[in-house]
């Protein structure tokens, strides 16, 4: 499948809340990781970039990568994506900035730990 990447701080889990999405992910080198059991927004905006939208559909619905549930949709397993922004974008169904979007649990975001210094 994919091996895990390396995390900057071991451990360290960010969480994105917003459009009913609540989904789990780590950042790492190879890229960042959305962990399974996360939760999607059920449904894209209207703006989201169509590029975005063939992903999720296409690439990740199609694969079993994510699944319908009740809650919205969730991560049958985990999922690297190149970027933060990438998998905000997913996760949220909207445009968004992953580095502000994906927060630890003493809400600092990604780029208060990773490009701010």
């Amino acid at each position: 499948m994919f091996e895990k990447p390396t995390v900057a701080n071991p451990g360290a889990q960010v969480r994105l809340t917003r459009r009913g999405a609540s989904a789990v992910g780590e950042y790492g080198s190879e890229g960042f990781v959305v962990r399974a059991g996360s939760v999607a927004a059920s449904e894209m905006t209207k703006s989201t970039s169509p590029g975005v939208a063939k992903k999720r559909e296409a690439a990740l619905l199609k694969s079993g990568v994510l699944v319908k549930a009740k809650d919205g949709v969730r991560f049958a397993k985990d999922f690297v994506f190149a970027t933060p922004s990438g998998a905000a974008d997913v996760v949220a169904g909207a445009s968004c900035n992953g580095w502000v979007e994906w927060k630890y649990p003493d809400g600092r975001t990604l780029h208060d730990v990773h490009r701010a210094k």
